[in-house]
């Protein structure tokens, strides 16, 4: 799911606010695009996102 999320042109994320969070699917599926060395990497500065937004 990383390759196709990252390979994407933009994206348009439609969820509703649950008690000032995000529904657990959402949560769930940033989890795992989030992958470390494909989605971020860590920096001397701190994260560098691979993923612009």
């Amino acid at each position: 799911m990383t390759e196709q999320f990252i390979s994407a042109d933009g994206y348009i994320i439609v969820a509703p606010m649950w008690n000032y969070g995000v529904p657990p699917m959402l949560k769930v599926y940033i989890d795992a695009v989030c992958i470390a060395r494909k989605a971020f990497r860590m920096t001397e500065n701190g994260a560098d996102g691979v993923i612009s937004v």
